[in-house]
C-alpha cells in the first residue's frame, strides 16, 4: 500500500521536475508540425527570461533553504573555501532543483535559490498563453490549457517548497513576479515584431494577411481578407 500511494506522487513530481524542458520540446515539435514560428519565438522568449532570473539570482545575496552564509572565523580559517555554507544536520534538497540540473550556476556561489527557476519559467509560460488567448480572442481550448498551466505552477511551488526543499516561499512569489513580468514585455514585442512584418508569432494567432480557408465542393480554397 505505501508503494501504490507513493508512486502516483513520485510520476507527478518527476513530471513537474522537468515539466520547462518538455513543454520547450513540445512547443518546439508543434511549431514543426504546424510549419510556423511561435514555438521557437516562445523558447526564445523563455532563455530571455531565464538569462535575467539567472543575473537577478546572481545579485540575490541569501542562499537557499539548508544553507548559510560563512562567518567571518570560518572565511579567515579557509579563505579558499565557500562563503555560503550547509546548516549542520540539515537536508540540502533535491539534486533536481534547477532546471538543468546544474546546481552551481544559479545565486550566490551557485547556492541561491531566488527566483524559483521553475516558478520564473511557468509564470512566462502562463502569462505568454494567457495574452495569447485574450489579444486573440480564443475560448474554451485555451481556457483549459490555461487551468492545467495554473495546477502546474501550485504544484511545483508546493513541492519545490515542501519535499523537495528547492526553495522559500518568496523565492516562488519573486519568480511569478519577474517571469510574469517578462511574459508581458515578450509578448508585447512580439506583437509589435508581428504587426510590422505580418507574421503570426503569437500563439492563438490568425495566419498572416486574415486568410480563411474552407474546404467546399471538394475544393480547399483561401480568400484572403484585406
Amino acid at each position: 500500500m505505501p508503494n501504490f500511494i507513493r508512486t502516483p506522487f513520485t510520476y507527478i513530481k518527476t513530471i513537474i521536475i522537468f515539466a520547462p524542458i518538455l513543454i520547450s520540446t513540445c512547443a518546439i515539435l508543434l511549431s514543426a508540425y504546424n510549419f510556423d514560428s511561435k514555438g521557437i519565438f516562445y523558447v526564445i522568449g523563455a532563455l530571455i527570461n531565464t538569462f535575467v532570473g539567472w543575473v537577478f539570482s546572481r545579485a540575490w545575496k541569501y542562499p537557499k533553504p539548508g544553507m548559510r552564509r560563512a562567518t567571518a572565523a570560518e572565511i579567515l580559517d579557509n579563505p579558499d573555501g565557500r562563503k555560503v555554507r550547509p546548516n549542520k544536520g540539515q537536508d540540502l534538497g533535491s539534486v533536481n532543483c534547477y532546471i538543468f540540473g546544474l546546481d552551481a550556476n544559479w545565486g550566490i556561489e551557485g547556492l541561491g535559490s531566488t527566483p524559483d527557476s521553475h516558478a520564473l519559467f511557468l509564470a512566462f509560460t502562463f502569462i505568454y498563453i494567457l495574452l495569447g488567448s485574450i489579444e486573440n480572442s480564443k475560448g474554451s481550448g485555451s481556457i483549459i490549457l490555461l487551468i492545467i498551466l495554473g495546477i502546474f505552477m501550485l504544484l511545483s511551488g508546493a513541492f519545490r517548497m515542501s519535499s523537495m526543499k528547492c526553495c522559500q516561499w518568496y523565492d516562488i512569489l519573486i519568480g511569478w513576479f519577474i517571469g510574469s513580468g517578462i511574459g508581458v514585455c515578450w509578448f508585447a514585442a512580439m506583437m509589435l515584431m508581428g504587426d510590422n512584418l505580418n507574421l503570426n508569432v503569437t500563439y492563438f494567432s490568425d495566419p498572416p494577411g486574415n486568410s480563411k480557408c474552407n474546404l467546399s465542393e471538394k475544393e480547399y480554397k483561401c480568400d484572403i481578407i484585406g
